[in-house]
């Protein structure tokens, strides 16, 4: 498993671990959407990331969720505490 899929790995539990503490979110979000992780600052990363879903979903509407984290240790997995914001953009 490459550094970039490892994130979106974790990216994914933390939106999984969002929608468990709001489910309500599950209604603002269209069935039809690819949800694309991102992280704020992370240009690299998110770049990667809108790619594979450009080439996983070329023919849906890709939907954003962007998360904002306060300062990682190196190599540590970002867990719900260390998440300071987070939200949907349209891609």
């Amino acid at each position: 498993m490459t550094t970039y899929e490892r994130k979106n790995t974790q990216l994914i539990a933390l939106f999984d671990e969002l929608t468990r503490r709001r489910p309500d979110l599950l209604g603002e979000i269209p069935s039809s959407v690819a949800l694309v992780m991102q992280i704020d600052g992370d240009e690299e990363f998110n770049r990667w990331a809108r790619e594979v879903a450009e080439h996983n979903s070329p023919d849906r509407p890709k939907l954003l969720v962007v998360f904002r984290f306060a300062q990682l240790p190196p190599k540590k997995a970002p867990a719900w505490e260390d998440v300071q914001a987070w939200e949907l953009q349209p891609a």
